[in-house]
């Protein structure tokens, strides 16, 4: 049975006993009664506000990020959008030590249009809805290969820590899709290729891609990689943050 890894006290909290984890989720369900419409920006804009309004403008801790599959695509906007308006969100981007991406796919990923077309399919009959979210993740995608030039640019100008861990499992995509309408494989959702970016380090983990954030206790093997970059990163974070200020 998987734990709770940011809220169990065995955890993340023991590995490193002085952060403050916070949790931040977004509706991104596009099948079923509850499926919504959701962007890319307006997502991330979410993020700055909720993290800035917790934070407080005289917060000076420094953050790290740790973000799992699309996840980190939302990142990247909302650091590029806190560097742009450093005034409304004063307490963000200048505490930036380290991001920490679990699958992310920066190149997009194949699987991408076989959701699309459950979810077109599914809007035919009001149970689903083509997200923004799904249709900006097409395999090579030009908006991605932006978003992440801009992105490793600040990154670099910043000093900010990044590391990339990959799946080396397949995922089973009957897991993925809705009963009666799925593909009888098991593919990599994102693989190493586009889950890894030059301007880090990386790691691929023995995990399936809906896993790589999920563990059985403060044994398992992938949670002792993930949280020891984390640790390694929160121990270093004061002087990347007093690196850059020089």
């Amino acid at each position: 049975e998987k734990v709770h890894w940011l809220r169990d006290p065995n955890m993340l909290a023991r590995k490193i006993p002085n952060c403050r984890i916070s949790i931040f989720s977004y509706q991104s369900q596009w099948f079923g009664r509850g499926s919504v419409n959701q962007r890319i920006d307006n997502v991330a804009n979410q993020l700055l506000y909720a993290l800035d309004r917790t934070r407080g403008s005289e917060t000076k801790t420094p953050i790290i990020f740790v973000c799992h599959c699309l996840g980190g695509i939302i990142l990247e906007k909302a650091l590029l959008t806190s560097q742009r308006r450093q005034n409304d969100f004063p307490s963000i981007y200048p505490w930036v030590a380290g991001c920490i991406f679990l699958g992310t796919p920066f190149h997009g990923t194949k699987t991408q249009s076989k959701a699309m077309v459950l979810a077109e399919m599914a809007e035919t009959i009001g149970m689903g809805t083509p997200s923004g979210l799904l249709q900006v993740l097409e395999k090579d995608s030009e908006i991605l290969a932006t978003l992440l030039d801009e992105f490793a640019l600040l990154a670099k100008e910043a000093q900010i820590r990044l590391f990339c861990f990959f799946e080396q499992e397949k995922s089973d995509l009957v897991g993925l899709f809705v009963k009666g309408l799925t593909w009888k494989s098991q593919e990599l959702i994102v693989d190493e290729a586009s889950a890894t970016i030059t301007a880090s380090e990386k790691l691929g983990l023995k995990s399936d891609h809906f896993h790589l954030n999920k563990y059985d206790g403060p044994k398992d093997g992938n949670f002792k990689y993930v949280s020891e970059e984390i640790r390694v990163t929160a121990q270093k974070a004061d002087g990347i943050l007093k690196s850059r200020q020089n």
